[in-house]
């Protein structure tokens, strides 16, 4: 049986070449070199319609089926995303309303006003990525994205987010200051990556873990 990571990395931006991606493979190195299973998953590299209704999916593409998958049987999530317009793009919304469906990411249960939540026991981190500066996000915008992706999203599922890493990369400027400064992020998801495997305390490697049925909701 194939081996699960413990450590799933969702990369959220559409074109897979990103900075978005080589942070997540730094963050990847740093849990890696810490002795933990870590996977870097590219959502621009899956095959899925971002924009079906999941109420009206009669099956599961086989690469959301994966994803489930692989959801399940780790132990920490993180996610990597631009934020575009103060939130996150298309693709990645797509994503979470084709995977976190009932059944398999909560359940609705009758008499209750909040579902069950199905993916208790698994911790999360959500990095963000924009061109301005991230205070400026963070208290004049008051971070949507990463609050739609925490609140509405990660607490609903049970699952702990143990950090908002927001971060301004400068990608438009191309002086020898806003490379250094890249140079520096790409340091720091290193270290934070190291970090967060030693907070966390993984448990030894398995490949399976309780949550709920990989269904169609």
């Amino acid at each position: 049986m194939e081996q699960s990571a413990q450590v799933l990395i969702i990369v959220g931006h559409p074109r897979t070449r990103s900075f978005n991606s080589a942070l997540a493979h730094e963050y990847a190195s740093g849990v890696r070199d810490s002795g933990r299973s870590v996977e870097v998953v590219q959502l621009s590299e899956l095959k899925f319609d971002a924009t079906a209704d999941p109420t009206e999916v009669t099956s599961l593409e086989p690469d959301i089926k994966r994803m489930q998958e692989k959801i399940a049987a780790a132990e920490h999530l993180v996610i990597f995303a631009p934020g575009w317009w103060t939130t996150f793009p298309a693709l990645l919304k797509g994503f979470i309303d084709r995977t976190l469906t009932p059944g398999f990411a909560f359940q609705y249960e009758s008499g209750k006003a909040l579902p069950k939540k199905l993916l208790k026991g698994r911790t999360a981190r959500i990095v963000f990525t924009m061109d301005g500066p991230a205070w400026y996000y963070r208290f004049f915008n008051r971070a949507p994205g990463v609050n739609a992706m925490n609140r509405g999203t990660f607490w609903l599922c049970g699952i702990k987010v143990i950090g908002n890493t927001l971060l301004s990369v400068r990608a438009k400027s191309e002086t020898d200051e806003a490379e250094a400064h890249r140079e520096g992020l790409l340091r720091k998801l290193y270290a934070i990556g190291q970090s967060d495997s030693k907070r966390l305390k993984l448990t030894e490697h398995r490949t399976s873990r309780s949550a709920g049925t990989v269904t169609v909701g």
